[in-house]
């Protein structure tokens, strides 16, 4: 009888063991996954920033000159990164449509201001 319930005690021991070694691996790799999650978004936030940039800067040349139209894409260095004035337009007079495209670690943000 003795022999028995040192077998029921070690193969509880077992179970609750490797019931604990897999609640520790999912809540590790739950944490390694998180990590990444927050570096995209991050990402994503500086390519905002980088085509709010872009739009800001052509706004500037919209204001310096009514006709600035820039044949193609013109590529902005901001830091380290880059950002595109993808198109200006002018609807009327007074108002022009201004797209703009941050792009950062394949993170790519599109705007479209209209001024």
């Amino acid at each position: 009888m003795n022999g028995e319930s040192g077998f029921i005690a070690l193969i509880s021991t077992i179970i609750i063991s490797a019931i604990i070694l897999i609640i520790a691996v999912s809540l590790s790799t739950r944490g390694y996954v998180s990590r990444f999650n927050v570096v995209d978004t991050e990402t994503k936030n500086i390519s905002a920033g980088l085509a709010e940039a872009c739009a800001e800067s052509a706004i500037f040349e919209v204001i310096k000159d009514p006709a600035y139209d820039p044949p193609s894409a013109v590529t902005l260095t901001v830091g380290g990164d880059t950002c595109d004035i993808v198109d200006v337009v002018s609807v009327d007079p007074d108002t022009w449509t201004i797209t703009a495209r941050g792009v950062k670690n394949n993170a790519y943000t599109n705007v479209a201001v209209e001024v």
